[in-house]
């Protein structure tokens, strides 16, 4: 109901200089109702593993499940932009658990011209990246992860009848802490602490552009679960998080009248 503006930064030089940002979309329904919070969940949802923290996959649970989404994109302006994830994963054991999470962002067609506006056809535009996951369990508080992806980029530069693909791979890293106080007999408040490295790996290029980083992130989320007993036909659930985010890569330098402002 209320809004409020708040700047980590202040200033004119607070972008950064970062490519592929569509790995920083996320397909998953519940993760984006719930403000785009996933480097920490509750025990209810272990799928969350498979996006951004891969420690959050199955915790002192034996399980598996498979995910299907799709999800048109800016549908008001265009109909052929879509994210499309497919992504499974499977505990083993108690303690380990794998993930395989597939997603792709088609951009559609885009129109080809010269540097005369003379229409030269159109060509498909997409990202995708094939990520694998791997969690242990240590005990019932602690878990930790690791996650690889191969990422794939096909480009065009429309007006500059330039296209070509890229490709490169990243990692993601993750760590959680859970722990459960008893507020009655049958009334529990459940906590988390999450931590990630995200999307790190090398920086790449554009044909003969300079090159520029992947949209490395660290993150850092606390969880707070008030799960109460109101009688025997009623409880109350309540899921509190709280996210920060902090891009790893420089700043852009800022120059006025031939100097640098820091």
């Amino acid at each position: 109901f209320l809004s409020v503006k708040s700047y980590a930064q202040y200033g004119l030089n607070i972008y950064h200089d970062v490519i592929l940002t569509f790995l920083e979309i996320n397909p998953d329904a519940r993760i984006g109702g719930f403000g785009e919070v996933d480097v920490i969940s509750s025990l209810f949802y272990s799928n969350t593993g498979l996006y951004r923290n891969p420690a959050l996959l199955s915790k002192n649970k034996k399980e598996s499940e498979v995910n299907v989404s799709y999800m048109p994109y800016l549908s008001n302006n265009q109909n052929d932009l879509n994210l499309i994830g497919i992504n499974a994963y499977y505990a083993f054991s108690k303690k380990n658990a794998v993930g395989l999470n597939y997603t792709i962002f088609d951009q559609g067609e885009v129109a080809l011209t010269d540097e005369n506006g003379i229409y030269l056809g159109k060509d498909r535009v997409y990202d995708f990246y094939l990520q694998g996951s791997y969690n242990h369990t240590f005990n019932e508080f602690i878990s930790a992860g690791l996650s690889i992806k191969y990422i794939k980029s096909k480009y065009v530069f429309a007006y500059l009848n330039s296209k070509g693909s890229i490709s490169t791979f990243a990692f993601d890293f993750g760590f959680n802490f859970d722990d459960q106080y008893n507020l009655s007999e049958t009334s529990f408040l459940n906590t988390s602490f999450g931590i990630a490295l995200s999307n790190f790996g090398p920086k790449i290029k554009y044909n003969n552009y300079e090159e520029e980083f992947l949209p490395t992130k660290l993150l850092l989320g606390l969880f707070i679960n008030p799960d109460l007993y109101i009688n025997e036909k009623l409880r109350l659930n309540i899921e509190l998080a709280y996210q920060a985010e902090k891009y790893l890569v420089p700043t852009p330098e800022l120059q006025f009248n031939d100097s640098i402002i820091s």
